[in-house]
C-alpha cells in the first residue's frame, strides 16, 4: 500500500471489529479511519494521519484494544492493537507469538476477544 492512500475495506473492517466494544468511540474511530491516509504500511504495522479537522476522541494515548488472532490450528498466534494519540487514530500493530512473522493482516473472522 502506497503512502497517501486510504485504508482498504479489509483493514477498515478489522478496525471496526477490534473496536466494537468501545460503544460510541468505536463509531468515531471508524470515521477517523475512513478519513485517514497511510504514512507507513507493512504486514505488522500501519501508521496513518487523520485530517486535522477530525474531532478528537476522549481516549487515552497508546493501544486501546487488543484482540487475539486465531491461527489455522485454532490457537492464538498474535494480537491486533489499535493505537491512539491525542484523541486521534494513528495506526494498528500486529504482534505475533510464533516464529513466523506475519505476511499479511488477519481476516476479520480470525479475530477473537479475550484470547
Amino acid at each position: 500500500m502506497k503512502p497517501g492512500n486510504h485504508l482498504p475495506k479489509s483493514l477498515l473492517d478489522l478496525i471496526i471489529k477490534t473496536t466494537e466494544g468501545l460503544g460510541e468511540a468505536s463509531e468515531l474511530i471508524e470515521r477517523q479511519a475512513r478519513a485517514a491516509r497511510v504514512v507507513r504500511f507493512s504486514p505488522t504495522n500501519i501508521d496513518v494521519v487523520v485530517p486535522k479537522e477530525s474531532a478528537p476522541i476522549p481516549l487515552a494515548n497508546g493501544p486501546i484494544t487488543s484482540y487475539g488472532i486465531i491461527g489455522e490450528e485454532g490457537d492464538t498466534v498474535g494480537q491486533v492493537l489499535v493505537w491512539m494519540s491525542k484523541g486521534m487514530f494513528i495506526g494498528m500493530e500486529q504482534d505475533w507469538y510464533t516464529d513466523r512473522v506475519p505476511t499479511r493482516w488477519p481476516r476479520v473472522e480470525q479475530i477473537r476477544w479475550g484470547t
